[in-house]
C-alpha cells in the first residue's frame, strides 16, 4: 500500500488516502490537523502518520490503529521519522532533539540532545532495537554517534565533511553510509573506517548484476567505476583495474558466479573479470562488432557484418565459424545452458547449435526487439519500433521454426504498443509489455493475464522476474515503491518503499535477494524472504493453525507475511505439512472411465457425484479431463468438464494454494524438507504437485 497526501482547499487539514495497489481503488481515508509526514516500517507491514506532535501508527494489512505516541516537540519538522525493523519502536529525529518511542505503549524509554554546537541530521535504529545511530552536524564536520538505549552510553564513531544514510549491519557489529562521495564501513568496536565504493554521486549506479548465488553484487552505470561487494559481509571484493569508468553497457555472470563479462562505452573490447581477484581474464576485441560471453565461462561468440564466430576465452581456437550477409553486426543471445546461440540481424533470425557447429534453424524476422526463452523453445518478436497493434506480436517456436498458432489475444488499449517481451528462467512464463500494461502469459496454457494497473495513465516499467517464476517485480510509474506481484494469483504480495524512483533492480538466482537502486539512493540488498526479521523460530499448533489459514487465504499480502513467519519456523512447519499433504495418488484407468460414463447418466443425482469426484481428482487428472473434453459430443458432459477445468486455472484459488505450500517448502531448504519434496515428486506422474515438487527439488539441488 502507499500514502497520497491531498489538501482539499482547506490549509488546516490534510487528507491521507491509502490506497490498495492491487485493485487501484482508495480502501481508507484518514484526515487530520496539519498531518505533516509518514513513514512505512522496513516490512511495509506499518506505517506512521504524524499530525501535530502526534504520531499514529496504523496496520496496513487491517487498517487498524495498533498505537499512539505524542512527540515531545510539536512545533517542528522532524529529519527523521522511522519505525524499527520489529515494528516496536518508534524513532523521531529533530535538529536539537530526538526521542524513541515504545508504539504500543507511548513509552519514552529513550530521548537526548545533541553534543553542545550541533545539530541532528539523520539517525537509523539497529535491527534489534538496542541501540540508536546518530549523524549530528558541526560548524565545519558531520559526527557519527552510537547510543546504546539500555545504559545511555554514547560514543563518537568517526566524523567527516558529510555523512548520510546510516544503515546497521544485520550483527549491530558495522554501520554502513556515505561519505564524502564515499560508500564506507564502520567498525563498531575498533571505529575502523574502510572504503568500500568511491565517486558516488546520485544517479550514476544504473546497472546491477548479482552472482547465481546472490553472494556478488556487480554495480555499473553511468561515469561510475565497476565495482563488486560482497552481498553477505557487505565488503568491497578486489577492485577492477582503473581504466573502467565509464558507462557501464553490459554486465553479466557466467553460470559459476566466478567471473563477471561487461563492456563499457568508449572502450572498443570486451572483457572477462574474475571476481575473487578482479584481474581481467580476457579481453575481446569490440572493433565493428557485437560480442556475448556464453554461461559456461569458457567460451565467447563474437559476430560482424559477415562473420560469426564462437571462440575458446583460454586457447582462442575457434568452434563455430559461419559466413553471415548483413548490413550491419547483428545482436547475439545464448540458451540458459550454452548449447544454442540466436542471431538477431535486420529482417533475420538464426539459430546455431554450438556443439555440433550447425545452423538449426533460419527465420525471417521484421523484429527490432526478439527476447528468447532460456529453455530455446520460443522467441517473442515485436516489429520494429513498435506498432500499435498487439496482433504483429508473433510467438516463434524454435523448434520448428515455425510461428506458434496459440500465442494469445491481449486487449489491445488505445495507443498500447508493444515494445518487448520478458521470459522467467524456467521459460514457462513470459511477460509482455505493450504500452501502459504488463500481461502474463502461461507458455503451457498460452492463457493470458494482464496486471491491473495502479491509477489511470500511470506506466508499469522495469519489470523483473524472480528466477522461480513466482514474483514479478514491478515500478508504477510516479510511484516511489517496488511492487512484488504474484505471478499465480496476479495480485501484489508485498510492497517495498523508496526514497525515489527505481531505476535499475535485479533478482538472486534463489530469488531471495532483491537488489534495487533508485535516482537519489545507493544500491540497496531487500531479504524477501525475511530472514533478517526477529520472527520465532518455533511455533505452537494454535500459530501453525492461523498461519496456514492466512496462507491458503484470498488475501496475498497475508499470505505473504505467512510465508515469512512459516519458513522461520521448518521444524514445525515442515511437520506440520506433512500431515496435511500427501504426494498425489494415481487413479486408477477403470475408475475414471466409470466416472466419465456417469457424467452422462440419465439419473441427475449420479451425474452430480460423478462431477463432484472427479473436482476432487482434478489436479491428478487435468490431462484425461482434456481428453475426454475433446472426445465427448454431450453438451452436457462437456459443460460439466469446462466448470472442472476452471478449478485449474493458474489463478485459481486451488492453484495458488497449491503453489505458496511447495514454495513454503522450499524456502524452508532443510534437508527434511527436501525429503518431503522428494515424496511428493514420486506422486502420480500427472499431477500438478508432483510437477511443482520436481521443479522446486532442482532449484535446491535434489
Amino acid at each position: 500500500m502507499y500514502a497520497v497526501v491531498v489538501r482539499d482547499g482547506n490549509e488546516s487539514e490534510v487528507q491521507f488516502r491509502v490506497r490498495d495497489v492491487r485493485a487501484g481503488t482508495v480502501t481508507t481515508q484518514m484526515r487530520f490537523k496539519d498531518a505533516t509526514g509518514v513513514c512505512f516500517s522496513p516490512d511495509g507491514t506499518r506505517m506512521a502518520v504524524r499530525d501535530s506532535g502526534l504520531v499514529r501508527v496504523f496496520d496496513t494489512h487491517t487498517r487498524e490503529k495498533v498505537g499512539e505516541t505524542r512527540l515531545a516537540v510539536s512545533d517542528s519538522e522532524p529529519h527523521t521519522l522511522a519505525i524499527s525493523a520489529d515494528n516496536r519502536l518508534l524513532l523521531a529525529v529533530f535538529p536539537s532533539w530526538f526521542e524513541v518511542r515504545e508504539i504500543a505503549t507511548g513509552n519514552m524509554p529513550f530521548s537526548g540532545v545533541p553534543t553542545l554546537g550541533r545539530l541532528s541530521r539523520d539517525a537509523v535504529l539497529s535491527p534489534d532495537g538496542r541501540e540508536l545511530c546518530l549523524v549530528h552536524e558541526g560548524e565545519k564536520k558531520f559526527f557519527v554517534e552510537v547510543i546504546d538505549l539500555k545504559t545511555e552510553q554514547r560514543r563518537d564513531l568517526t566524523e567527516s565533511q558529510s555523512f548520510y544514510s546510516p544503515t546497521y549491519s544485520r550483527d549491530r557489529r558495522t554501520i554502513f553510509g556515505l561519505r564524502d562521495s564515499e560508500l564506507v564501513r564502520i567498525d563498531r568496536a575498533t571505529k575502523a573506517v574502510t572504503t568500500l565504493a568511491k565517486g558516488l554521486s546520485r544517479a550514476t549506479a544504473t546497472k546491477l548484476a548479482l552472482s547465481p548465488d546472490g553472494t556478488c553484487l556487480a554495480i555499473g552505470g553511468i561515469r561510475y567505476r565497476l565495482t563488486l561487494h560482497d552481498t553477505v559481509n557487505g565488503r568491497r571484493l578486489p577492485p577492477v583495474e582503473d581504466r573502467f569508468e565509464l558507462a557501464t553497457n553490459t554486465m553479466e555472470f557466467t553460470a559459476d558466479g566466478q567471473k563477471l563479462a561487461f563492456h563499457s562505452d568508449g572502450e572498443d573490447d570486451g572483457y572477462l573479470v574474475d571476481v575473487a581477484t578482479g584481474q581481467v581474464l580476457k579481453t575481446v576485441p569490440y572493433n565493428d562488432s557485437t560480442c556475448r560471453f556464453l554461461p559456461n565461462g569458457k567460451d565467447y561468440a563474437i559476430a560482424t557484418a559477415k562473420t560469426l564466430q564462437v571462440r575458446g576465452l583460454t586457447d582462442d581456437v575457434a568452434k563455430l565459424k559461419a559466413d553471415l550477409d548483413l548490413p550491419w553486426p547483428p545482436a547475439i543471445r545464448s540458451g540458459a545452458d550454452g548449447r544454442r546461440l540466436f542471431v538477431n540481424g535486420p529482417k533475420l533470425l538464426q539459430i546455431w547449435d554450438v556443439g555440433t557447429r550447425k545452423e538449426l534453424k533460419s527465420h525471417p524476422a521484421e523484429a527490432c526487439e526478439c527476447s528468447f526463452s532460456p529453455d530455446g523453445r520460443f522467441a517473442v518478436l515485436c516489429p520494429q519500433y513498435g506498432s500499435p497493434h498487439l496482433s504483429t506480436v508473433k510467438l516463434l517456436d524454435l523448434t520448428t521454426g515455425k510461428l506458434h498458432p496459440q500465442w494469445p489475444k491481449i486487449n489491445n488499449h488505445h495507443d498500447s504498443r508493444a515494445w518487448g517481451a520478458l521470459f522467467d528462467l524456467s521459460g514457462r512464463k513470459a511477460i509482455l509489455c505493450h504500452g501502459l500494461y504488463l500481461s502474463i502469459v502461461d507458455l503451457s496454457t498460452f492463457e493470458a493475464r494482464q496486471l491491473p494497473r495502479r491509477a489511470a495513465n500511470t506506466q508499469m516499467c522495469l519489470p523483473a522476474f524472480s528466477p522461480d517464476a513466482r514474483i514479478l517485480a514491478v515500478v508504477h510509474e510516479e510511484d516511489a515503491a517496488v511492487h512484488l506481484w504474484e505471478t499465480q494469483s496476479g495480485k501484489v504480495r508485498h510492497s517495498i518503499p523508496l526514497t525515489d524512483y527505481a531505476i535499475s533492480m535485479a533478482f538472486s538466482t534463489d530469488a531471495r535477494l532483491l537488489a534495487i537502486h533508485s535516482t537519489t539512493a545507493p544500491v540497496h540488498l531487500y531479504d524477501l524472504r525475511g530472514t533478517m526479521l526477529d520472527l520465532p523460530k518455533r511455533l505452537d499448533r494454535e500459530s501453525l493453525n492461523s498461519l496456514w489459514e492466512a496462507l491458503l487465504g484470498d488475501d496475498s499480502k497475508a499470505a505473504f507475511d505467512a510465508l515469512r513467519r512459516l519458513a522461520a519456523a521448518p521444524n514445525s512447519t515442515l511437520q506440520f505439512i506433512r500431515e496435511k499433504v500427501q504426494p498425489a495418488a494415481a487413479v486408477r484407468a477403470e475408475t475414471l472411465t466409470a466416472l466419465f460414463e456417469s457424467l452422462d447418466a440419465p439419473a441427475f443425482a449420479k451425474r452430480e457425484a460423478a462431477s463432484k469426484e472427479l473436482r476432487g481428482l482434478a489436479d491428478t487428472i487435468e490431462i484425461e479431463l482434456r481428453a475426454s473434453l475433446q472426445q465427448t459430443s454431450s453438451p452436457e458432459v462437456r459443460q460439466r468438464l469446462e466448470k472442472i477445468l476452471v478449478t485449474l486455472q493458474p489463478d485459481s484459488p486451488n492453484s495458488v494454494r497449491r503453489v505458496r505450500i511447495v514454495e513454503l517448502v522450499e524456502w524452508c531448504g532443510t534437508s527434511y524438507a527436501k525429503l518431503l519434496l522428494k515424496g511428493w515428486a514420486a506422486g502420480a506422474s500427472g499431477a500438478a504437485l508432483t510437477r511443482e515438487a520436481k521443479q522446486a527439488l532442482a532449484r535446491l539441488g535434489g
